[in-house]
């Protein structure tokens, strides 16, 4: 899909704010190494807190810019909005709510097609894009496929829920069998991903000519 219409809305995938609690809790503590070893103890505190400062930073200008928006008749990815995902693509029984820890284990999640990189998420399978990179987590791959995973990860559940209920509604004017979706998948199709990945598959991959799983599908058991 060349055009997926006008932006309905649009949500930042900044992470939320433990994740830049952790490396201002890194700064804090070469500070502190700094200030007592550094000959200079001033400057040594500010060298030492540089780098968590400027990786945190990075992150959060670079989330910034990179925006998924909800549009006529697909998602659009990405800084530049370049990886479409049509909605006449997306199975409703494939959209999961979950947390990014450990998804990707678990789950084969092409770089490209991943957005944010922690806090709540949303699952979703649709036509797979011309730039998939592999997922360097090593997550079981399932065979060719004209279709792909995509993460999306913001700073709360709140803004979770308002982009399911975005999507919901934009693929119901699409004329898209939607109704009901952001429900079912608080109700249905919220997945918990651990560490190990031992245990049965947490999500339904679609395959060529699998047909769609619709609304009502519960995850798997």
């Amino acid at each position: 899909m060349s055009d997926p219409g006008r932006v309905l809305v649009a949500f930042r995938t900044i992470p939320p704010l433990g994740f830049f609690l952790v490396f201002l809790v890194g700064a804090g503590l070469l500070a502190g190494v700094g200030l007592a070893l550094a000959p200079n103890p001033a400057l040594g505190a500010s060298v030492a807190a540089a780098p968590p400062l400027i990786a945190a930073l990075a992150f959060l200008v670079g989330h910034w810019f990179d925006r998924v928006r909800v549009c006529e008749h697909g998602l659009r990815l990405g800084f530049s909005g370049g990886l479409v995902v049509p909605y006449a693509s997306i199975d409703p029984g494939r959209v999961y709510a979950s947390r990014t820890t450990f998804l990707p284990r678990h789950v084969n999640i092409p770089t490209s097609g991943a957005r944010g990189v922690a806090g709540p998420a949303v699952l979703l399978n649709g036509a797979a894009g011309p730039t998939f990179a592999p997922n360097l987590a090593g997550a079981p791959r399932t065979g060719a496929s004209p279709y792909g995973w995509y993460l999306v990860s913001l700073s709360s559940k709140r803004k979770r829920r308002r982009l399911l209920e975005a999507l919901e509604h934009a693929m119901i004017a699409d004329g898209q069998p939607a109704v009901g979706l952001a429900a079912a998948v608080r109700d249905l199709r919220t997945i918990n991903p651990t560490f190990s990945t031992g245990g049965p598959r947490i999500v339904v991959d679609r395959l060529e000519g699998d047909p769609p799983l619709g609304v009502a599908a519960p995850k798997p058991a």
